[in-house]
């Protein structure tokens, strides 16, 4: 986890942001993050750990790179459907999410589409340059409940 949420990360922006600041052309970092970062999860320490780190470096690089014309933008992503569960076990990911709801950190067992991420980073590149989003948080919604009123 340390070498793919941060390590990584690290060392592409190393290697990219020079050319993008030697060309002058500006552009944007888009870092994939997770609610973890603001929700902590009980057994999810080092993931939550990784993507804090990775949120620091971002928005270190944020302030660094001010007046370049180069954006640093976290996409805070809650849960999403996507082959990060691949090998876990159903009955674990349930009982995991059930966990959770214990300690307040999982309001309901709803799901996003990847494609709800796809779209945020969309939007972080399209937006008009001079406007930086910084983080854009994306959550799935639960299921609609309507409670009587008394």
């Amino acid at each position: 986890e340390v070498r793919t949420n941060l390590l990584g990360p690290m060392f592409v922006c190393r290697r990219a942001v020079p050319p993008m600041i030697e060309d002058g052309r500006g552009g944007d970092l888009v870092f994939i993050s997770s609610h973890a970062t603001r929700d902590h999860r009980p057994a999810q320490a080092a993931y939550g750990a990784t993507k804090a780190g990775l949120e620091h470096l971002a928005r270190t690089l944020g302030l660094e790179l001010e007046g370049t014309g180069i954006r640093s933008t976290i996409i805070q992503v809650g849960a999403t459907q996507s082959e990060f569960h691949a090998g876990w076990q159903q009955d674990k990911i349930i009982d995991l999410l059930k966990y959770w709801k214990r300690f307040g950190v999982q309001r309901h067992l709803a799901m996003m589409p990847a494609e709800s991420v796809a779209r945020a980073v969309v939007l972080a590149v399209t937006t008009p340059r001079g406007t930086h989003l910084g983080t854009i948080e994306v959550q799935p919604e639960a299921e609609t409940t309507i409670i009587p009123c008394a």
